[in-house]
């Protein structure tokens, strides 16, 4: 998931015209094409004899953010692999409330549509694709609703160029919305050199937290619990949570004494001694006060190397996945850059997810 934060005014109202029957009669009732190109998938259309005939050269996507309300619109170069006329239909799995703007290719063609299939009527689709391609990849469309497109061309040995535009209302949480973007549920953890590195400084910014009053012993337990839940869950989760603790937006306040000084939220002299840790119980206020700065100063240390490993890190596994996929960014990939050019043009603070490769069978 990729979210913005932001003060977040009423949600729009969208207006949406009604479908014709006719068009999306003939989407809906139609076989699949001879290749189905799928881009949150893989770099090749899908076809029944794995042929790989057509091929995604090229991703491009554009994000609108008008309050509450995001317009998508995904630009898709193709290539025709082959001596002969191919024929394809653009299928991308969106969220709940998704309405299809415009959908156009290049060159001259007959009725050009694309229409939000709801989730009934994805999944007999679904069904419909796996019985003629069979391809285990397809698993990943089950639950979603989709937009399917009419049937465009790709000449022989030529290139095609398809855009598709579509909005839908941005999930809201407080000063939150979050973009959600449906990728390949199958993903794979690339390993980088900075993996260890990233995850012995974790535990060492951990020692830096100084827990005191009667919450402090429970939030620190649950500071390394949250930090265990997440190394359960994956390793990218693991080196994604570590990087957000060396963010300065992570505070403690509440419970560690080095937040709460630096914020001005207690005083130390003012904290009675059995609320301290006990090996700084029997310290003077002035070792105290050392004792914090200490520790401050080497969070500070720590925080800034975990997020310039992370730097390298993010940079590591970008270039991997571009090598795995032949050079081609994903629709993920395209995505997420255009959310982040959003994102600093409206000056909001952007939290991406931590990258994975895609597993393309």
């Amino acid at each position: 998931m990729t979210r913005i934060h932001r003060n977040i005014a009423a949600c729009i109202l969208l207006s949406i015209a009604a479908p014709l029957t006719a068009q999306l009669r003939h989407i809906t009732l139609r076989p699949p094409a001879e290749n189905v190109i799928i881009p949150q998938s893989r770099a090749r259309g899908f076809t029944h004899d794995r042929s790989d005939a057509i091929e995604i050269t090229e991703i491009n996507a554009r994000i609108d953010i008008l309050e509450s309300t995001a317009t998508t619109t995904i630009e898709i170069r193709l290539t025709n692999t082959t001596s002969r006329r191919q024929e394809a239909e653009l299928i991308v799995p969106v969220c709940e409330g998704a309405v299809v703007r415009g959908f156009a290719y290049d060159g001259p063609g007959g009725e050009i549509t694309a229409e939000v299939l709801a989730k009934d009527e994805a999944k007999r689709i679904y069904q419909q694709l796996v019985a003629k391609i069979r391809d285990p990849a397809l698993v990943e469309l089950i639950g979603y609703n989709l937009i399917r497109s009419s049937v465009f061309p790709v000449e022989p040995r030529g290139k095609q160029k398809v855009r598709l535009t579509y909005e839908h209302l941005l999930q809201v949480d407080g000063n939150r919305i979050d973009y959600i973007l449906h990728q390949n549920r199958r993903t794979v953890h690339i390993e980088s050199p900075y993996d260890t590195e990233i995850t012995e400084l974790n535990l060492k910014l951990n020692d830096t937290y100084i827990p005191y009053g009667r919450a402090g012993k429970l939030a620190r337990e649950n500071q390394v619990t949250q930090d265990n839940n997440a190394a359960a869950a994956s390793p990218s989760a693991a080196l994604g949570r570590a990087a957000s603790k060396s963010s300065h937006n992570y505070r403690n306040q509440s419970w560690d004494l080095v937040d709460a000084l630096e914020q001005n939220t207690v005083k130390l002299e003012e904290i009675e001694s059995r609320e301290l840790p006990e090996q700084m119980q029997k310290m003077t206020n002035e070792e105290r006060t050392a004792y914090v700065d200490a520790k401050a100063g080497e969070r500070n240390e720590i925080q800034q190397r975990i997020q310039d490993l992370t730097q390298q890190r993010k940079k590591f596994v970008a270039e991997e996945i571009k090598k795995r996929q032949g050079g081609v960014d994903t629709l993920g990939s395209a995505i997420i850059q255009a959310v982040r050019r959003q994102a600093e043009k409206k000056n909001f603070n952007f939290e991406p997810p931590e990258p994975t490769a895609e597993k393309d069978n």
